[in-house]
C-alpha cells in the first residue's frame, strides 16, 4: 500500500493500468473502494490513480472536517499530483468529487488536462442542497444497506457523512455551464441514478474514455 503525507497525515493512494494518467476522486460519503469495480473498464487505456481524502478509508482519520472541505481535498489532489511528478494529469470527480475535481483544476491548471465532472451540482448547490442533506443523514442511519455501504467504504469506524444529489433544473445549468467552459462538452444519460460512473458504468468508461483522446 502507498501513502504519502499531507500535513502531517497519511493520504492513501494505488495506481493500475497504463496510458493517460486519469485520478479518479470519490465522492463525500464514499471512498476510492467505490471505483474497484470500474477499474476493469479504464487501466487498459490509462494510468489510474485512486486515493482517499483524509478521513476516508484508509487514510488518516481527521477530528473535523473543514468548511471549505472541497477546496481543501483539491489541495491534498494537487499535493498528491505534485509527490508523484506525473505532470499534467486528468481528472474524474464523482458526486461531492467532481467539486473537488474543479476546484484542482482552478487552482493548478498547470497540473491538469481535462476534467470530468461526474453528478455536478453546476455552478451553486441547490436550493434545498442543506436540508436534502439532513434527510438523507437520517435516513442512511435507519437503513442496512446505506450502512453497509458506508462500512464497505470506510471501515468500522465509518460516519455518515455529506453527499451531493444533483440539482432538479440540472440540464438548464449543465446549457449555461457549457458557455463559460471553454473546449468542454456534456453528455447527459436519460437512465440510471447517482452517480451516472456507477449506474451507467460501460457508457460512461466510454464516453470518458473518448473525451479524453478526443
Amino acid at each position: 500500500m502507498s501513502y504519502f503525507t499531507f500535513h502531517s497525515k497519511k493520504i492513501f493512494y494505488k495506481e493500475t493500468g497504463h496510458g493517460k494518467p486519469l485520478v479518479m476522486l470519490h465522492g463525500d460519503t464514499a471512498s476510492s473502494v467505490m471505483f474497484e469495480f470500474l477499474l476493469p473498464l479504464y487501466q487498459e487505456h490509462f494510468r489510474v490513480i485512486l486515493l482517499d481524502f483524509l478521513g476516508n478509508g484508509q487514510s488518516d482519520r481527521v477530528s473535523h472536517f473543514p468548511a471549505d472541505l472541497w477546496s481543501s481535498q483539491a489541495e491534498q489532489v494537487i499535493a498528491l499530483i505534485e509527490h508523484m511528478h506525473i505532470g499534467k494529469v486528468n481528472i474524474l470527480g464523482t458526486s461531492g468529487g467532481a467539486w473537488i475535481a474543479v476546484n484542482t483544476a482552478l487552482k493548478r491548471p498547470d497540473l491538469t488536462e481535462k476534467v470530468i465532472a461526474d453528478s455536478f451540482d453546476g455552478r451553486t448547490l441547490h436550493e434545498t442542497f442543506a436540508e436534502d442533506l439532513l434527510k438523507e443523514r437520517r435516513a442512511a442511519m435507519q437503513d442496512p444497506s446505506a450502512r453497509q455501504f458506508y462500512q464497505w467504504c470506510q471501515g468500522e469506524d465509518w460516519e455518515s457523512r455529506e453527499d451531493s444529489m444533483c440539482r432538479r433544473n440540472m440540464e438548464e445549468e449543465y446549457l449555461e455551464m457549457s458557455r463559460l467552459v471553454q473546449d468542454g462538452s456534456i453528455h447527459m444519460f436519460q437512465t440510471g441514478g447517482h452517480p451516472s460512473i456507477l449506474t451507467n458504468a460501460e457508457l460512461s468508461a466510454r464516453v470518458i474514455t473518448e473525451f479524453i483522446y478526443g
